[in-house]
């Protein structure tokens, strides 16, 4: 049986016909102007609230991570120091529970690594109460938050000859290298244990300067240091923004 064939006529006929068709279908729609006047206004996406915790170290590159994180966060931190591990584990519910944050950064060490007194070669805290306190801060953090997420930075380094010159006249309380090594493992151990993100400001350090980031004292940083540092936070706070 022979199929029939639709000649070249009978198609620009048919073909015709369809696109009257869809022509009147069209004319009977809104034009795109009206239609994207009748759609609901589109409303601000709100600023993910970070919550930025930490010692002495965080006080100074906090203004510095707000300024760059402005149009895209919201920074929330308290302006004092916040202390040693057991003093954020203490506040940590309260601080979660009053801001609300999508994420939080923690960095606290140097508070428990310090010695006793000056000739002490006792720390503040020991290493197993160090690891103990970075786990269950941080675990609290999921306990008390269905959304936060935790980032733990590291201790930063220090300046070991020029601070010892420092503390030699002080005589206050001393603080060592080596420590900072130890207790940033143990840390890192508690990090791993909770799959938790780590912000690796000792690291950062080292790479972007070392010794010349340091003020005069061998642990707090100059201008070139709580720049770099606080652009370590920023990088790590998009990540999740």
């Amino acid at each position: 049986m022979e199929v029939s064939k639709l000649n070249r006529r009978s198609f620009l006929a048919f073909g015709g016909a369809a696109l009257a068709a869809t022509s009147a279908l069209a004319s009977g729609l809104p034009s795109p102007k009206s239609m994207a006047a009748a759609l609901p206004p589109i409303t601000d996406v709100p600023k993910k609230k970070v919550l930025l915790i930490g010692d002495f170290v965080k006080k100074r590159y906090q203004t510095r991570v707000m300024d760059m994180l402005s149009e895209k966060a919201e920074i929330i931190s308290p302006m004092e120091n916040c202390g040693n591990s057991m003093d954020v584990l203490r506040n940590m519910e309260g601080w979660i529970k009053k801001y609300d944050p999508d994420i939080v950064h923690v960095n606290t060490g140097f508070e428990d690594i310090r010695t006793l007194y000056y000739g002490s070669n006792e720390n503040l805290l020991s290493k197993k109460a160090y690891e103990r306190n970075v786990y269950n801060l941080l675990d609290m953090i999921y306990i008390f938050s269905e959304k936060a997420v935790p980032v733990w930075a590291t201790i930063t380094p220090i300046n070991e000859e020029v601070l010892a010159a420092e503390k030699l006249k002080l005589k206050d309380f001393s603080i060592f290298a080596d420590d900072i090594t130890e207790y940033n493992s143990r840390a890192l151990k508690a990090c791993k244990r909770l799959k938790v993100t780590v912000n690796d400001l000792y690291t950062v350090v080292n790479y972007s300067g070392g010794n010349s980031l340091f003020d005069q004292n061998g642990i707090d940083f100059n201008r070139k240091g709580n720049e770099s540092i606080a652009r370590a936070v920023v990088t790590q706070i998009e990540n999740f923004i």
